[in-house]
């Protein structure tokens, strides 16, 4: 991994949480903002580290939907999570070389689903209302999904309780190429 991608944690920490991992150890170590970083899930083909307070990362082996001997059966999947006012996502998928294949942050309202006990009129009202919907991005360690979970980080309290019936998660499933 490029330690451009996670500039907190030297290339030696990041294989020292490994290796204490893989002992059946507590695997945490010190970071370069003189704070504590930690492997909280290690699998096959999933982690999920805690880097600071403020940020943790995912990452995830996937499959994709290229041929055998066609050079490419799988791709990292890394969900880097900033924690401010609100959780927001940034979704990268790399070849296993680390080349850059896709990079997203969602905060199409877009995404935002219609309620049935909305009509479409409400439904159109509230969302021109809402100013920003910023996304945070789960991958799941046992499937290839992605879940995304919305929050209004500029609106005060009351504006949100109104809200909350278009803040549904929504769960997009890898299909080889992209999550869908």
């Amino acid at each position: 991994m490029p330690d451009s991608l996670l500039p907190h944690l030297e290339q030696a920490s990041r294989a020292r949480l490994i290796e204490l991992a893989n002992a059946g150890l507590t695997a945490e170590v010190d970071n370069k903002l003189h704070g504590k970083s930690r492997l909280d899930t290690l699998c096959q083909n999933f982690l999920q580290l805690t880097v600071s307070e403020g940020q943790s990362v995912q990452m995830k082996l996937l499959p994709t939907s290229q041929a055998e001997g066609q050079g490419r059966d799988s791709v990292i999947c890394l969900v880097q999570t900033f924690r401010g006012p609100a959780a927001e996502s940034r979704v990268r998928v790399f070849t296993r070389q680390w080349a850059l294949l896709s990079d997203t942050c969602y905060r199409e309202k877009s995404m935002l689903v219609k309620p049935d006990t909305l009509s479409a009129d409400t439904y159109q009202q509230l969302l021109e209302r809402i100013p920003l919907v910023v996304w945070e991005a789960t991958l799941k360690a046992d499937s290839d999904e992605l879940l995304l979970t919305p929050s209004l980080p500029l609106m005060f309290v009351e504006e949100k309780e109104k809200m909350k019936p278009l803040l549904l998660q929504r769960n997009l499933k890898w299909n080889g190429e992209m999550f869908k």
